[in-house]
C-alpha cells in the first residue's frame, strides 16, 4: 500500500482497548493472592503499553500523513476566507472593512445573540 493513500489502522487500537479492559475485567474476577495480582496487573499494563506504543510506531507515518492533509486543508479554508474579505487582507481602512460582505450578516447575528442572551438572562 502507497504510504501516500495509507490511513491508521484505528480498528486495531481500538480491539488493544477493548481487549485490555476485558483483559482487566477478568483478572479481577479470578481470586488470587494479593501479590499475585499486582504483579498481574502490572504486566497487562505494561503488556497493552507496549502494544499502544507498537501501533504507534507502525502507524507513525499515516498519522502524519492525516495530521499534513488537516493543515492543507486548513490552508486552503484560510485562503477562501481571505478571498472573501479582501479588505481585511489587504490592510485597508476600517471604513472598508466594515463594508466588506458578509460584515453586515455577522454584526446582525452578533447583536441578536446579544440581546437573547440579555433576554434570557433578564427575564424571570
Amino acid at each position: 500500500m502507497r504510504s501516500s493513500n495509507r490511513r491508521p489502522n484505528w480498528w486495531v487500537l481500538y480491539t488493544i482497548a477493548a481487549l485490555f479492559v476485558l483483559v482487566l475485567f477478568l483478572e479481577v474476577t479470578i481470586p488470587l493472592s494479593e501479590t499475585v495480582q499486582c504483579s498481574l496487573e502490572i504486566t497487562i499494563t505494561l503488556l497493552f503499553y507496549s502494544l499502544v506504543w507498537r501501533w504507534l510506531g507502525v502507524n507513525e507515518r499515516a498519522l502524519m500523513h492525516e495530521d499534513m492533509q488537516r493543515e492543507r486543508k486548513q490552508k486552503l479554508r484560510l485562503l477562501k476566507v481571505r478571498a472573501l474579505k479582501p479588505a481585511l487582507v489587504a490592510g485597508a481602512s476600517a471604513t472598508e472593512y466594515w463594508r466588506s460582505p458578509g460584515m453586515l450578516k455577522t454584526v446582525v447575528a452578533w447583536i441578536i445573540a446579544i440581546a437573547l442572551a440579555i433576554y434570557r438572562f433578564i427575564q424571570p
